[in-house]
């Protein structure tokens, strides 16, 4: 019962934001994906195990909250001060794009790519799938692709970010429609599609499909009907794309069994359900009260890094981390009948170890809100640098069935490298 409403609240989402911009657009996006996720885990098919009313419950709770503020956000009434600071921002100067250095990030990165990607050819030359080389890819093998922790920490940090980053920045590029960009959008294409098909990932190209979707509802005005056409033809090919990675990484072709792939992409978008569950009723087992260390775990990870590499030691709120959070992604759970699981624990799990219903309710709130600011910035007076930070806030948006994105180092650091690919200039 109440996943239904969820639903309801996710429908009523759509229609508000409808109605108050005249186009679908930031909130529809969310609300769409968890109606989907919902509908799917409502289903139970393939051996899914039986869920409690109170994952839904703290969903419904998280999901409520978010919609609600990002309303707020999106559509409240700035008052005198934040006026004036973000029209003295916007008139007085804007950001426009640092080539020099977007050029020195996307060749510092199509370096590293590229040797994941000589690996990966390697390892399926010898007889490996792509599935067993992206296990290895996550240290899930019996040996390691990286020579060293350095140039581990090189490619999962810097050149992860640098991708996470370089979706959105190509797409706003793209629809500037200038000549002198072009380069800079080949080698981003390229150092994206090297991590896709080199680690098996299927996730930049959902990250792509929806910047494409919300750059289309904010360029409506002032792009060609023949560019929102090409647009939607590489959403179409970037789903075809992810469809491709998922049968190439379950041998799908070689088994013959195509009904495996509509099982895959049904586990893929429902199994946050069943495992959130899991780890929320392991929290409540176990009494963990993490007071903030959840929602600002990957900001804690970031400074650990430096941290032991000068004191030799960890931080007390890191080790918290590796005890509370760790076990997620390293402890694979049987939610169906014949698969185990990991990682999918929704945005609300980290939330919820911090201060329980509390933590959900007014965390979601603030993320809500906070979306809502973003998007509102982007669509009213929206630059390329403020655009292009909305598609990244867009990731952790697409992500909110996968984990609260923000406890991810390379996603945080997304951020500081975008910002580095602008400066400041007049606005033309």
């Amino acid at each position: 019962m109440t996943g239904y409403l969820i639903i309801l609240l996710c429908v009523l989402g759509i229609i508000i934001e409808y109605q108050m911009q005249k186009k679908f657009g930031v909130l529809s996006l969310f609300c769409v994906l968890w109606t989907f996720i919902i509908v799917l885990a409502e289903m139970r098919l393939f051996g899914m195990v039986e869920v409690s009313e109170k994952i839904y419950f703290e969903l419904l709770l998280g999901t409520g909250s978010f919609i609600i503020f990002f309303l707020c956000g999106r559509f409240g009434k700035d008052n005198n001060l934040n006026r004036k600071i973000r029209l003295r921002k916007v008139n007085d100067s804007a950001f426009v794009f640092n080539l020099p250095a977007i050029y020195a990030i996307e060749i510092v990165t199509l370096i590293g790519w590229a040797y994941v990607a000589i690996q990966c050819a390697a390892a399926l030359a010898t007889g490996l799938s792509l599935e067993q080389f992206h296990n290895i890819y996550l240290n899930r093998g019996a040996y390691s692709i990286f020579g060293s922790g350095l140039f581990e920490l090189f490619i999962k940090r810097i050149c992860v970010a640098s991708v996470l980053m370089l979706t959105p920045l190509t797409i706003v590029m793209v629809f500037e429609r200038k000549k002198e960009y072009w380069i800079a959008i080949l080698l981003a294409f390229v150092c994206i599609l090297l991590n896709q098909l080199s680690t098996g990932g299927r996730i930049a190209l959902i990250y792509m499909f929806a910047d494409i979707l919300i750059a289309l509802s904010i360029y409506k005005v002032s792009v060609p009907p023949k560019w929102k056409k090409r647009m939607l033809r590489i959403g179409i090919l970037l789903i075809i794309g992810v469809l491709l990675i998922t049968v190439l990484r379950k041998r799908i072709l070689q088994n013959g069994k195509w009904e495996l792939l509509y099982e895959n992409i049904y586990i893929y978008f429902s199994l946050c359900i069943p495992l959130s569950d899991y780890w929320i009723k392991w929290i409540d087992a176990n009494h963990y009260l993490t007071l903030g260390v959840g929602t600002f775990s990957g900001m804690i990870n970031l400074v650990n890094i430096l941290y032991t590499r000068l004191m030799g030691t960890n931080l007390a709120a890191a080790t918290t981390v590796v005890n509370v959070f760790t076990p997620i992604e390293t402890q694979y759970i049987t939610v169906f009948k014949e698969a185990s699981c990991n990682a999918y624990v929704t945005w609300i799990f980290h939330l919820y170890a911090d201060f329980r219903e509390i933590g959900v309710v007014v965390g979601s709130a603030l993320y809500g809100y906070c979306c809502g600011r973003t998007t509102k910035n982007a669509y009213r007076k929206g630059n390329a640098y403020r655009i292009a930070f909305l598609l990244l806030v867009v990731q952790s948006i697409v992500k909110t069935f996968v984990r609260w994105e923000f406890s991810v180092e390379a996603y945080l650091l997304a951020f500081a490298f975008l910002r580095v690919c602008f400066k400041r200039g007049r606005e033309r």
